[in-house]
């Protein structure tokens, strides 16, 4: 096998490690958008502790479910990110 297709065999097997975990969690994760704060992906446990549909999630930006403080903090945290080597 070439070096090409034992990497791309690695990464289809941490994607699906990575798939499961994030799956599995018993706690709430979520992807998010560093630029826009959009959720681009939530585990089931997120959807059920905090009772939205993934429909709404994808649909809408933060900022429109009326959150208060969230996008606030968000952006603050998001400003940090280059400088801390992110």
């Amino acid at each position: 096998m070439t070096d090409r297709i034992l990497a791309d065999q690695d990464l289809r097997r941490k994607e699906q490690l990575f798939s499961l975990a994030f799956r599995a969690s018993p706690a709430l994760v979520a992807i998010i958008g560093v630029e826009t704060g959009a959720y681009h992906d939530v585990n089931e446990k997120w959807l059920t502790d905090l009772g939205y549909t993934a429909m709404k999630l994808l649909a809408e930006p933060p900022q429109n479910w009326g959150c208060g403080e969230i996008p606030v903090i968000w952006n603050a945290w998001c400003r940090k990110l280059p400088h801390m080597g992110v």
